[in-house]
């Protein structure tokens, strides 16, 4: 990962006024915090900080990322919790993603999990089920995209399939939802609201059986 292109990122979002946001002490770790953890890896080897105190160190680069010495002990806090290098991250979570769809709907019918970070400010999970019967398409993609999120908070985007049972050729569903309209998505009403609301919250949808 090129470092510059990194911090480049992070000091444009931080002067749109959204890296330095408050945050509260449950807040999920978000993509804009995963960039800023993967800058301040790379950044804090830099040789221009090798002789100052970690105090130091931190501030300067807590300044230069836009964010205070507070809110980037949060996001060193949280980012430490998933891993010690953003590549451990993305390496384990395809793992942890797996085992945590076995504890759902879908359990025994993931055909794959992939985890990408074409960029540090984009961490990217594809998911790719068989599906069970046509109409639980929309509570499967709904509890897919879930669990996705409250497994790998950061990620940035979710694109997800489901393929008809008998052919795996014919996809029966497909679409892409961003991290700011996971939120929405509640676990328990999944069943009430998956065909009206949340599925509305996928972009590119597309159903090999078209609904009303």
């Amino acid at each position: 990962m090129n470092r510059s292109s990194v911090w480049g990122a992070v000091t444009a979002l931080a002067l749109a006024g959204t890296a330095g946001a408050s945050a509260v002490a449950d807040e999920p770790m978000s993509p804009d915090d995963f960039r800023i953890y993967c800058g301040y890896l790379e950044e804090s080897q830099n040789a221009k900080y090798q002789k100052m105190s970690p105090k130091k160190r931190d501030a300067a680069i807590a300044a230069r990322a836009h964010v205070t010495p507070k809110k980037l002990a949060k996001i060193l806090a949280q980012g430490g919790a998933f891993g010690d290098s953003c590549d451990a991250i993305v390496k384990g979570a395809e793992k942890s993603i797996t085992d945590a769809l076995q504890g759902t709907r879908v359990k025994g019918r993931v055909e794959f999990v992939e985890v990408t970070a074409p960029d540090w400010d984009k961490l990217v999970v594809r998911v790719r089920w068989k599906g069970e019967e046509d109409r639980f398409l929309e509570e499967e993609a709904a509890t897919v995209a879930w669990t996705v999120h409250h497994t790998l908070p950061m990620v940035k985007e979710i694109g997800v399939a489901a393929y008809d049972p008998t052919n795996p050729e014919n996809t029966w569903f497909e679409g892409i939802i961003a991290n700011r309209r996971l939120g929405n998505i509640e676990k328990d009403r999944i069943d009430s609201f998956a065909d009206t609301r949340y599925i509305r919250l996928f972009d590119n949808r597309k159903f090999a059986n078209p609904r009303p």
